[in-house]
């Protein structure tokens, strides 16, 4: 499945578009944590367009299945279906947003970025929140090569400021007293591209979707064209920090996703000539986009350990 295909597209019906991205991905351009983003939130969104493609054939005098043992009788079906569809949203939306911050805290561990993180746990009694956390490490990914620009200012810092609106949307949703919402100096930024957003996005319109952002009331084209923001925002931070610069990001790696174990079974059991070819085999099978660097700085010579 090609890029394109996960990022909005305008459908028949204006409907900003995402395709399932359900298969991790083989390349060795990419992080191990943007093919665990990719896994979720593909699943995610295929759900809800499955959701949404059986609740379009409810009409208002549908009647249950038979066969099917549940208790469905609403007064009103093409209501109940809407509601449902309302529900189907804002599950996508929070699979979407617990995906994004576990791609946040795994690229996080990293070595370098420990000084950013160090600063986030000085930060008591308030620690930053999701969105800051993820805005900060955007910032600090997309910045990292614009020289003679201030830290906010980059290309693509609006499509930055609507993936923050997904996390507030979602964060309203699931706590009722949340007041979370956009700075103003950030809502100035989408607005200030809107065209650029209405061209790119199948039409969005900010203005409706701040109201529609203020009132809760997502709808199916809001939501998507969200998703599908937050995709194309976390491959092209993933494009600034996938590579790993030595051993020490090859081990945050493996510590991230518990693969030290594995390496000393590996040991235990293989004899020393097949020890390192066995090690990639199963990094091959548990993270593949390891594989290259694993190689890259650990020599065939020796095996990491922790």
């Amino acid at each position: 499945m090609s890029e394109s295909q996960n990022d909005a597209q305008s459908s028949v019906n204006g409907r900003a578009k995402v395709e399932p991205d359900t298969t991790k991905r083989q390349s060795n351009s990419s992080t191990q944590a943007l093919a665990d983003f990719l896994q979720v939130v593909g699943s995610g969104v295929a759900d809800l367009n499955t959701i949404a493609v059986g609740l379009a054939a409810i009409s208002q005098n549908h009647v249950k299945p038979d066969g099917l043992n549940i208790s469905w009788t609403p007064k009103d079906p093409l209501l109940a279906a809407k509601k449902a569809r309302k529900a189907a949203v804002h599950a996508a939306m929070v699979v979407t947003v617990e995906a994004l911050n576990q791609y946040v805290r795994a690229v996080t561990k990293l070595p370098r970025f420990e000084k950013l993180t160090t600063e986030w746990k000085s930060r008591k009694p308030n620690p930053p929140s999701a969105a800051e956390r993820f805005s900060e490490l955007a910032k600090q990914l997309f910045t990292s090569t614009a020289q003679g620009r201030e830290a906010a200012d980059y290309d693509t810092r609006f499509r930055s400021c609507c993936v923050m609106l997904l996390i507030h949307w979602r964060n309203r949703h699931v706590h009722t007293d949340s007041s979370a919402e956009l700075t103003h100096q950030e809502k100035q930024l989408i607005q200030a591209n809107e065209e650029r957003i209405r061209d790119a996005y199948a039409g969005l319109g900010v203005e409706k979707l701040f109201c529609d952002f203020e009132q809760n009331r997502p709808t199916l084209k809001e939501v998507t064209t969200l998703i599908a923001m937050t995709i194309q925002e976390v491959r092209a931070m993933d494009k600034a920090v996938y590579v790993c610069n030595d051993v020490a990001d090859v081990r945050a790696w493996l510590t991230h996703y518990k693969l030290f174990e594995r390496i000393e079974k590996i040991q235990r059991e293989s004899s020393p000539e097949k020890r390192y070819a066995s090690v990639l085999r199963m990094l091959n099978t548990h993270a593949p986009h390891l594989t290259p660097w694993y190689e890259k700085f650990i020599p065939d010579t020796g095996i990491v350990t922790p």
